[in-house]
């Protein structure tokens, strides 16, 4: 088998676990657990396995004193983006958050045109309409007809989600020499610092028997497609494999549809599908560009 096509498999596999997330997210959630244990769990755990991880690969943990307030950054960001998708997976259908949340190649190229003085060609403005029109077809205007509620507020949480996603993506570029494994492990650190800080009465572990509840989350929601993602990537161009991470978006579509009968109407398919497609023209172009 060639390595691009091991490459485009891993990735693949990536994109259609994480597309399983929501799942635990939900069982989660109904168990009792609060949005801040769901993530702090995952992150301690997922730090600790990213610890290992750089031990055994003999990667150095601490990064340059330049690279480490770029660190402190895509942690808190990071936060923030856990904390919403989260609660949109709560309280919107999933399909409809994670049509809102991949709505991030548009915002990451925003915040590059007012903080990079990135330019804006024809492509990249055609995508940013196509993208503000599938964002109101998603929405289906429901704000305005039945005023705000639970679900347009989970609406509300994926974009932030999206806009959050976006400013990592930016971030990220601020990084130099730096092992994905080793971003991802302070992303973590930081992140559950944080949740602890500004949770600490909403953290509400039981015992010891949350230990294989959450080390199978953070496996699955971090580890295992992180792995599967970074090993992809050192195989593929990094715009082929954003394009297949859009995998995720079908498939945690179609699960939510067989799990929870969770329907969509034209309008929204239509709009998700636009979504998608605007992200395919920005990755494509930004390829080109970089």
């Amino acid at each position: 088998m060639k390595e691009n096509t091991k490459g485009k498999i891993a990735i693949i596999a990536s994109a259609i676990i994480w597309g399983f997330g929501f799942l635990w997210v939900r069982f989660l959630y109904n168990a009792d657990y609060s949005v801040p244990t769901i993530i702090f769990g995952n992150f301690i755990l997922s730090s600790l396995i990213f610890f290992l991880i750089l031990k055994y690969k003999k990667i150095k943990v601490i990064p340059q004193k330049y690279n480490f307030k770029w660190l402190i950054s895509l942690g808190i960001v990071d936060a923030i983006t856990a904390l919403t998708i989260i609660w949109a997976f709560i309280l919107t259908k999933i399909a409809i958050a994670e049509f809102l949340h991949y709505t991030m190649p548009l915002w990451a190229f925003v915040i590059a045109v007012f903080w990079l003085k990135e330019k804006i060609t024809k492509w990249k403005f055609l995508a940013l309409v196509v993208s503000i029109i599938g964002i109101f077809l998603v929405f289906d205007l429901s704000f305005f007809r039945n005023g705000f509620d639970l679900v347009n507020l989970g609406n509300i949480l994926a974009l932030i989600s999206a806009v959050s996603f976006g400013l990592i993506v930016i971030l990220g570029r601020k990084l130099k020499n730096v092992s994905a494994y080793v971003s991802s492990f302070w992303n973590r650190v930081i992140g559950a610092t944080i949740l602890f800080f500004f949770f600490i009465f909403d953290i509400t572990l039981k015992g010891w028997q949350d230990l294989p509840i959450f080390l199978g989350y953070a496996l699955f929601t971090s580890i295992i497609p992180l792995t599967l993602l970074f090993y992809g990537l050192r195989k593929v161009e990094a715009s082929t494999g954003s394009i297949l991470l859009l995998l995720e978006v079908p498939t945690a579509s179609i699960l939510a549809w067989m799990v929870f009968s969770e329907s969509l109407n034209p309008a929204t398919i239509i709009g998700g599908i636009l979504i998608l497609t605007s992200a395919i023209i920005l990755i494509r172009k930004q390829s080109k560009n970089s």
